[in-house]
């Protein structure tokens, strides 16, 4: 995953953002070019949680600094670089990743982090350009859990059962809609800027 800003942004003026988890438990600090291009990963950890990130640059002043850590971040870690998401225990707000630094250039080793920007305040989320990361085709794959729970038993005209679970399968769901959820679905599927449905990156049906 490369810098989700410009080419030009080391000419761009800097910009101090504040973020936080829904709770407030957690409060940072963002300084980087103004936001507006983010990443949007289909892996499967990212395309459940909703995430668009952004890659501050420390070789171009950027900073991503705690205001406040009242301790109650934790930690789920996945992917073949061991990527360590912290979200928040109380609200369930994803606000960063510790990853591993790609080592194109000698010097880049360590550690690099990325910002979930549904917890920046005051972002208008919709606004930004969104540019797609295949992460999907970085191996191994992903299998998720088998679901072994009840089916829905609802009378459903042309009705369609789906299957899920958080990704690690610890909680497992199963939904009947009436038809494919494609372009063809009729009912309602709604996406919420709300303060809680923006920092979660919901889509409700």
């Amino acid at each position: 995953m490369s810098s989700s800003q410009p080419t030009d942004a080391q000419e761009q003026p800097l910009k101090s953002y504040r973020g936080n988890c829904h709770c407030g438990a957690f409060i940072f600090t963002l300084l980087v070019p103004k936001i507006t291009t983010v990443e949007s990963c289909n892996c499967s950890i990212c395309r459940k949680k909703g995430y668009l990130w952004l890659i501050p640059d420390t070789t171009k002043g950027h900073k991503f600094e705690v205001v406040k850590d009242e301790g109650k971040l934790t930690e789920y870690v996945t992917g073949p670089k061991g990527t360590k998401h912290k979200f928040c225990e109380v609200c369930g707000t994803g606000v960063y990743a510790v990853c591993e630094k790609e080592r194109e250039e000698p010097g880049k080793e360590g550690q690099g982090v990325l910002v979930n920007v549904r917890a920046v305040q005051e972002l208008k989320i919709w606004d930004l350009e969104v540019k797609e990361f295949d992460g999907k085709s970085i191996p191994p794959p992903y299998h998720p859990t088998p679901f072994d729970g009840p089916e829905p038993t609802a009378e459903v005209e042309n009705g369609v059962v789906y299957h899920g679970s958080c990704h690690c399968g610890a909680v497992k769901v199963a939904v009947k809609t009436q038809g494919p959820l494609d372009k063809t679905y009729k009912e309602r599927v709604m996406d919420c800027n709300c303060s809680i449905c923006q920092r979660g990156g919901y889509i409700w049906i």
